[in-house]
Parts: structure tokens; C-alpha cells; sequence
């Protein structure tokens, strides 16, 4: 069997259930190498504790009196010397035969390591590395080398591989795979009780404040409507706010960040899934979001915008509703008719 490192920002992120699914279905030996780059952590032990091969720069790091080590070797120089020592060490020691990068740059990060080596690279972007500005600015020299070396881009969606195209990936290594929902949603029966459910997290991209406000409309034409909000994020209390100055917190039921076991307990509850994308003026959009996938799986309709993967998850009409990014009045009124 192949031994597949997964470079991961995050080991086990309750909201990123489509790398997750990688972890639980790859079929292989796998590694996990996950943190900040270039601090990276492998079994919840940082990598550089455990893999040195570097004798020199140890050798000086413990001979060299501290200020001529710190006056000689700059900050920078100390950690390309440790992290280019322990990654290619780690990948080495455990005969790793291909590595798959978690995010664009996550990608543009490891590059060096597996070039060095000549692993096979595979990178998938999400969202946000595909598109914000901030890891454009940042990043895309990087991608470009990437793009060059990298034996294959996944991409969730047609508009993102549109993007990527732009930046210079191959038609001929950039291949489309918008994720997919695990096979025990399909076993969920809904009960289609007179609950919307929202699921994600409350982010910038999924404007979670409109979908507050669509469901105020909804609310006040309908007095048993609920909302079941599921996750967390920087927008949740702003966001659980305005639904109390709207007079409305007591009918939604923020449920915070919870696993895939208590969702599908919820799911069944509700009579719709609604999520309202949107597009932020720094240019980040989302993938394809894998809850829609999953709430489709799990027969309920949809109503969301017309954001970036969205378009192709749900089929205006026969699979659910949809609007576009801001418009929270006709939202409301594709909810109610949910009900």
C-alpha cells in the first residue's frame, strides 16, 4: 500500500468534515502531518522535536556562545534550517509515496520539500485559497511554481477552476471533484417539522446575518417557524444579537459547533436547509459547501444564492431555490414556501 502524507492547517476541525472524509476513506498508510506552517505536528507531537538530522547547525546551536548564534544566524535562517531539516526527515523516515496538500498553500509550503525529495504532489484547493486576496497577494508566485510541479490540482467547483486555469494550472492536471456527502445521510428520513436548518460556519462567506433576516420575514407571517443554526465563528455573536434586537432569538436555536452524530439527529427536524453565500469585497467565495451536499443527500429542499459552487449543487426549481448574494426578501419568500 502507498504511504500518503496529508499536509492538514488543522488535525481535526469540526467544520472541515471534507477533509475529514480523506482521512476516514483514502485507501493507503496515512500520515497526518497538521499546525501552522512551519510548525507542523504529527500524533500531537510537533514534528521538529522528534526529527533532526541537521549535525552541523545543532553542533553550532550548542557550542556557539547565544549572541554570536542569534548574531550570525538570522530568525529566518534558524527556522529553514529546522524545517527543512524535520519535513524532509519526516517524509524520508516513513517512506512516504505521495503527499496531499490540504489548501492551495498549503501546497506552495511543502513544495520545496517534496521537489527536493521528487514525491508526487497533490493539491487541493477549497475556497478561500483559491480567491481571497490576501492568499493571491501572498501566495500566487508560489502557486505558479506549484502548478509546474504538482501532478494534480482538485478543484470544487467550475468557477474556481476557472480561476486556477487563470493563474496558470493545466487543464491536463486540474481535476473537478466538489466533494460529496457521507452514504449514511442517504438513511436519514425527515420528518419535515415546521424547522429551517442552517449549518456552517459563521463566516464572512456564508453572511449568516442574512439568513437571520430572511428568517425574521418568515417569521412573522409564520408563528411556529424555527431556525436550527448550527456552528460557531467570529459572526456569532453579532449574529445572535440581531436576531435579539429582531425579537426573534427565542424561535432560533444556536446550537454552537457540534459533531456529525448530533446533525444527523437534527436534520430530520427540519422541513429545509437554507445557507446565504456570498461573495466578500476581498473576492472570497466558497467551494462547493459539503452541508448542502448533505442536507440534499438527506431529502430536504434548499434555499440559497447563486454563489460559486452552489450553482451546480442545487438545481433552481427541482432541488431547492435560489437567489441572488444580498437578496434576503426573495430568500424569505422561497422559505416560506418550504414550509
Amino acid at each position: 500500500m502507498k504511504n500518503i502524507c496529508i499536509i492538514s492547517p488543522s488535525k481535526n476541525a469540526i467544520s472541515e468534515t471534507f477533509i475529514q472524509a480523506q482521512f476516514d476513506y483514502l485507501e493507503g498508510n496515512i500520515f497526518i502531518l497538521y499546525g501552522s506552517f512551519p510548525n507542523l505536528y504529527y500524533n500531537n507531537r510537533e514534528v521538529k522535536l522528534f526529527y533532526r538530522k541537521n549535525k552541523i547547525f545543532y553542533k553550532l546551536k550548542k557550542l556557539l556562545p547565544h549572541f554570536l548564534y542569534n548574531k550570525y544566524i538570522s530568525p529566518n535562517e534558524q527556522s529553514e534550517l529546522v524545517t527543512e531539516d524535520v519535513i524532509t526527515t519526516f517524509f524520508k523516515n516513513h517512506n512516504i509515496d505521495i503527499v496531499l496538500a490540504q489548501y492551495g498553500h498549503s501546497g506552495a509550503l511543502i513544495l520545496p520539500y517534496v521537489k527536493k525529495l521528487n514525491i508526487p504532489l497533490l493539491v487541493h484547493f477549497h475556497g478561500a485559497d483559491a480567491n481571497q486576496r490576501y492568499y493571491l497577494d501572498r501566495f500566487l508566485p508560489a502557486y505558479k511554481k506549484m502548478f509546474l510541479y504538482a501532478q494534480r490540482i482538485i478543484s470544487v467547483s467550475n468557477i474556481m477552476s476557472e480561476q486556477l486555469l487563470s493563474y496558470g494550472a493545466s487543464k491536463e492536471k486540474l481535476m473537478f471533484n466538489p466533494y460529496g456527502a457521507r452514504p449514511y445521510f442517504f438513511d436519514i428520513n425527515p420528518v419535515y417539522e415546521d424547522k429551517f436548518i442552517s449549518i456552517g460556519r459563521f463566516a464572512d462567506t456564508k453572511a449568516p446575518y442574512m439568513t437571520i433576516m430572511a428568517f425574521n420575514i418568515v417569521a412573522k407571517q409564520h408563528k411556529t417557524a424555527r431556525l436550527i443554526y448550527v456552528g460557531e465563528g467570529i459572526l456569532q455573536e453579532s449574529t445572535m444579537n440581531l436576531s435579539k434586537s429582531l425579537g426573534i432569538f427565542d424561535r432560533i436555536e444556536f446550537t454552537g459547533a457540534i459533531t456529525h452524530k448530533d446533525i444527523i439527529e437534527l436534520i430530520p427536524r427540519a422541513c429545509c436547509y437554507v445557507q446565504h453565500s456570498i461573495t466578500t469585497t476581498q473576492g472570497e467565495m466558497e467551494g462547493t459547501p459539503n452541508s448542502i451536499l448533505e442536507a440534499q443527500a438527506a431529502g430536504l429542499p434548499v434555499v440559497s444564492t447563486k454563489h460559486a459552487g452552489i450553482n451546480e449543487a442545487v438545481v433552481h426549481n427541482q432541488t431547492g431555490y435560489l437567489v441572488d448574494e444580498l437578496d434576503y426578501n426573495t430568500m424569505a419568500g422561497y422559505m416560506q414556501e418550504s414550509t
